[in-house]
């Protein structure tokens, strides 16, 4: 598992991990991911490599929406659309999957 949102109308918690044809390297100033299969790669700077490196640690949600917050000196409120909105393009992207979609791989991995 590479991380898991928890919504805030308190909806069950989604759990994602990392696709299985990414690889990743912290490379200075940026992470780097590669999908060798599909032939893409994405470059993340900033508070996108932050959260990365946050969800590789399995850092819990809250504390990646706080740490949020400050790095982007924002309210919790502003750091948490900032997640959501980051967590679901990396999903459309293909570089997360959501744990036990049976679109992608098996259920309850």
């Amino acid at each position: 598992m590479i991380g898991q949102e928890v919504p805030p109308n308190g909806k069950e918690s989604v759990n994602y991990r990392c696709s299985p044809d990414i690889t990743w390297v912290r490379d200075a100033g940026q992470t780097l991911l590669v999908d060798a299969q599909r032939r893409l790669f994405w470059s993340l700077e900033g508070a996108e490599a932050a959260v990365w490196d946050w969800l590789t640690l399995a850092y819990p949600y809250d504390k990646i929406v706080h740490f949020l917050s400050l790095l982007l000196s924002a309210t919790t409120g502003e750091a948490q659309r900032m997640l959501v909105e980051t967590l679901r393009s990396w999903q459309v992207r293909g570089i997360l999957q959501v744990m036990g979609d049976s679109r992608h791989g098996q259920p309850g991995d």
